[in-house]
């Protein structure tokens, strides 16, 4: 995954938050981390570690399909720009 990848995972993570009235700090304090660490996959600085983000998961109440959905959306638009993308930038026109 690259930058793009971690801000669409943290805003979706920042909506789940949020749709829970959980502050980051509250969500930091449940998980042993500092704020400092929940603001920076909110802002796609980092992403969380998978033992934690599975601990997000319920903590959200995430139903783990629409979660799936969502990333298998977030690696689809990663091949699009990373792979695709380049392939059809670098290819020359045959006239």
């Amino acid at each position: 995954m690259d930058q793009t990848s971690f801000l669409e995972l943290g805003k979706y993570l920042r909506e789940k938050r949020l749709s829970k009235k959980l502050t980051q700090v509250q969500v930091a304090k449940s998980l042993g981390y500092t704020s400092q660490f929940i603001a920076n996959w909110e802002r796609g600085v980092s992403s969380p570690p998978l033992e934690v983000l599975r601990q997000v998961i319920d903590m959200y109440s995430i139903n783990l399909r629409d979660f799936s959905q969502k990333i298998n959306a977030i690696q689809q638009d990663y091949w699009k720009r990373n792979i695709f993308g380049k392939k059809s930038k670098n290819k020359k026109q045959v006239i």
